[in-house]
């Protein structure tokens, strides 16, 4: 999560009848609100598409190094922006990775997935049409649905981080495929328990219904009849900024992991982070220790390589700031 940027909202009032009832005109109104604070807060308000020139490029460069799109269109019928890249090492299994991103994948640098790439994995990006939760689910159970039907043998792992855990639990729960596996980093299953850390305003019954209607999946429900393997990563429970609660003693992450456990204790695994916080950036031990869960599920080569301390430095420890202040700065919108 980022600090809450300002951005100037329009609305189109002249779509509402002038006869219509006041009390549509302000719902239709209350919807845009409610809808650009639910994208800001739990997207961050990152999913902006890079100037139009320069998404093409990076779109293109993809396309020239030999990904190909794949044709999706969500339940709604609207395109969805995703692309194939292919393995072309002599190790290729022929399974694939599905990155679910905070950002458009044309702000993703390839080096986040080259190594994956050299191992043998297959890889898979994709934009949402809408930064909210439920459209976010729908629109990744659409892409891995694709996938599924294109090769209908082929074993996928989806990783997700922060907000996009839920709609990720959701989408995979959906398919119920065992050859679907799930690496859940740093994210929660109780949108509207998480949100209730950013405002007072989300304890209101009609906001919360709106949050649920909007951004909710149920994934803390749902994460127990994901039949696939699901890997867990998270620094300790009090470590963890914003998926921390109750005074520290809860993490969302953590309930996601422990009621997971309990049920499919041989399916659930856990990578601790050590000395970092809900942003710190993966340590080369832990994309090994990652690859070792992707090599399991053979979305990597069993003789894959370990990446080194040059290609993914041990990140300095959390400074004062950014463990105490930032969070304080991220929840302050809630407060005015």
């Amino acid at each position: 999560m980022v600090p809450i940027h300002h951005q100037t909202l329009t609305f189109s009032l002249g779509t509402c009848n002038p006869f219509a009832s006041l009390s549509t005109c302000l719902y239709k109104i209350a919807d845009q609100i409610f809808t650009a604070l639910l994208k800001r807060s739990f997207f961050n308000g990152q999913f902006s598409l890079l100037p139009t020139a320069l998404n093409r490029q990076r779109t293109l460069e993809l396309l020239k190094a030999g990904a190909c799109r794949l044709n999706c269109r969500n339940q709604a019928g609207r395109k969805i922006d995703a692309i194939y890249i292919s393995s072309t090492s002599p190790k290729r299994t022929g399974n694939a990775l599905v990155y679910a991103l905070l950002k458009p994948y044309q702000r993703f640098h390839p080096k986040n997935f080259q190594h994956l790439l050299e191992d043998g994995a297959d890889i898979v990006l994709w934009n949402p049409t809408l930064a909210l939760g439920n459209h976010y689910k729908s629109d990744l159970e659409t892409v891995l649905r694709k996938l599924k039907q294109l090769r209908p043998m082929q074993k996928v792992a989806v990783a997700a981080y922060c907000a996009s855990v839920d709609p990720s639990i959701a989408a995979v729960s959906a398919i119920s495929d065992p050859s679907i596996s799930l690496i859940v980093d740093r994210g929660y299953g109780e949108v509207r328990k998480f949100a209730m850390g950013f405002t007072v305003a989300a304890q209101l019954p009609c906001l919360q219904r709106w949050i649920a209607h909007k951004a909710g999946c149920d994934g803390l429900r749902k994460i127990n009849s994901i039949p696939g393997n699901v890997l867990f990563v998270a620094p300790p429970k009090r470590a963890d900024q914003l998926m921390r609660y109750n005074q520290g003693k809860r993490n969302f992450t953590y309930d996601l992991y422990e009621t997971r456990q309990k049920r499919h204790p041989f399916a659930t695994r856990m990578i601790t982070l050590q000395n970092s916080d809900h942003w710190t950036p993966w340590s080369s031990s832990v994309h090994n220790k990652c690859k070792r869960f992707l090599s399991d599920n053979q979305i990597v080569a069993t003789s894959y390589r370990h990446v080194s301390h040059k290609e993914f430095p041990i990140p300095s420890p959390p400074s004062f700031f950014r463990r105490h202040i930032f969070p304080l700065l991220i929840r302050s919108w809630g407060s005015v």
